[in-house]
């Protein structure tokens, strides 16, 4: 039974036929993976305000129109729109010189100049409310998240705050409508796909933890869900980094005494460890293994341990040159037998792993 199942997988047609089922089984996988929308960013989700600032505080409704983005920099995690913050309010509730000291958590200042630029307050009367719009533009830092790269989406969180008001005096609310997009913007094949937003307050403890004072001020968070359209980083990445895998691989498909074999991994493996000087250059610096890493990291594994194998049969073939004929044939149906086995075994350990990690 076992000696017809090792003479099946020595067959040259069925190892040719496991590989190529093999890259389409993970082209399938990197292409569902691609497809999928997955965001490793967290929405932010800010802190209620008390019952006595409800009671208290004036309501006034945010909204966010994005024109363009002139710098949208997912590897720096640096941003920079261009659009209109405005704000609603009932008549009479709320002064002007309170809501324009309105600002963007984490804005970056770049040679002393003004954090962002924001216009003259454009006001609308509608009704019984009052309708306040900026033209504003500002860059501002995003956490984001590569645990994915280079598959999957990312979320931007843009904070606006109001960090010159009390949340006993003023409190926003928004809703994801009230968040529009330029009906033609694409940034570097980053479209937007969804939006989720939350009203609540910020604050911070200052004077000690024995003496403790919360500071706490107004804040809206829009978190903005963007998807990548464009597959060239996932098949310049993947595609170079598999065929190099299993050109190695390919290597045990030779005939068991076959020098060949050697020279073919000896020469893939270290191209395949070179490759990491690429994968370097495209990856964001981040302290923390992304998918790319870890799929890579499997990747020259197993090609060691094919090369590892291949020293092996070399190493065997000159200690059996005085062998017996009968002994050594059967330690080379032996070490055939372990040849077909360990192809199989790599390819169907490769399998599992890229699928633990797709579903992981």
């Amino acid at each position: 039974m076992i000696t017809s199942i090792t003479t099946f997988l020595q067959e040259t047609k069925v190892q040719i036929i496991s590989i190529l089922v093999a890259s389409v089984y993970i082209a399938a996988l990197l292409v569902m993976a691609y497809k999928k929308e997955t965001f490793s960013e967290e929405i932010v989700r800010l802190e209620e305000p008390s019952s006595i600032s409800q009671a208290l505080a004036n309501n006034v409704e945010v909204g966010l129109h994005i024109n363009s983005f002139p710098r949208f920099s997912v590897k720096d995690s640096k941003f920079t729109f261009d659009g209109i913050v405005w704000f609603k309010f009932d008549k009479g509730v709320e002064s002007f010189e309170t809501l324009e000291t309105f600002t963007f958590k984490n804005m970056v200042i770049d040679n002393n100049e003004e954090p962002f630029y924001k216009s003259k307050p454009i006001i609308k009367i509608i009704h019984d409310k009052v309708l306040v719009s900026y033209q504003v533009q500002a860059t501002f830092m995003a956490q984001i998240a590569f645990k994915r790269f280079p598959i999957g989406g990312h979320r931007i969180n843009l904070l606006i705050e109001n960090r010159n008001a009390t949340t006993q005096e003023l409190l926003f609310s928004i809703q994801p409508e009230n968040v529009t997009f330029n009906n033609e913007l694409l940034v570097d094949n980053w479209q937007p796909i969804a939006v989720h937003t939350d009203a609540g307050i910020v604050g911070a403890k200052i004077g000690g933890e024995k003496n403790a004072t919360n500071i706490t001020y107004p804040s809206v968070n829009i978190s903005m869900d963007f998807k990548n359209h464009g597959a060239r980083g996932l098949i310049s990445l993947y595609f170079p980094l598999f065929i190099l895998f299993f050109i190695g691989l390919l290597s045990l498909t030779i005939g068991i005494f076959d020098p060949a074999r050697l020279g073919i991994i000896a020469s893939s493996l270290p191209t395949l460890v070179l490759f990491r000087l690429v994968i370097d250059a495209v990856s964001p610096e981040v302290g923390y293994t992304t998918q790319i890493d870890f799929v890579y990291y499997v990747l020259v594994v197993l090609s060691f341990l094919i090369l590892f194998f291949q020293t092996y049969v070399i190493l065997f073939i000159e200690r059996t040159k005085n062998d017996p004929e009968a002994v050594r044939k059967y330690k080379k149906c032996c070490l055939e037998s372990f040849n077909s086995v360990l192809f199989m075994g790599i390819i169907l350990v490769l399998l599992a792993i890229m699928t633990y990690d797709f579903f992981h």
